[in-house]
């Protein structure tokens, strides 16, 4: 186990009394501004950032519930994490998959590992709250 994680861990479980709970601006749920989020079989420690009225726009849990799944590998691909954009060759579609919809292609979200990028810049954009991509703009020299 990695000794950094549990100090963390163990330094927020003591002091979550202490620590003052927002109001999330997007879900309105009551949320720490830092603590632990569980997403499949993962965990680890999040801190959110604060909004302009001092806020986090999203909870802890809600933030966890975003996190999917690579189509290919299943990593888990968390809020602010690069994405990749591919076209399956075959129709076949994994349950777990997330596709990206414009213009009715079938287009799955995956992560950019060197096991599932086809080139090292190979990353298409983000996955952003609540859920949605922010694709990568590339200069031209056009």
């Amino acid at each position: 186990m990695d000794i950094k994680y549990q100090i963390k861990r163990a330094w927020l479980n003591i002091t979550f009394f202490l620590r003052p709970t927002f109001t999330a601006n997007g879900c309105k749920h009551k949320t720490k501004r830092e603590g632990e989020i569980h997403y499949f079989d993962h965990t680890s420690i999040m801190k959110m950032p604060l909004s302009k009225n001092g806020n986090p726009d999203y909870c802890l849990d809600c933030i966890a519930r975003m996190t999917i799944q690579c189509a290919w590998c299943r990593t888990p691909i968390t809020i602010g994490s690069p994405i990749t954009l591919y076209t399956p060759k075959d129709s076949r579609v994994p349950k777990h998959a997330v596709a990206y919809t414009k213009d009715n292609s079938k287009t799955l979200v995956g992560c950019t590992h060197q096991s599932c990028t086809l080139l090292p810049d190979d990353m298409s954009g983000y996955w952003t709250t609540p859920g949605k991509i922010i694709l990568k703009e590339f200069p031209t020299p056009f």
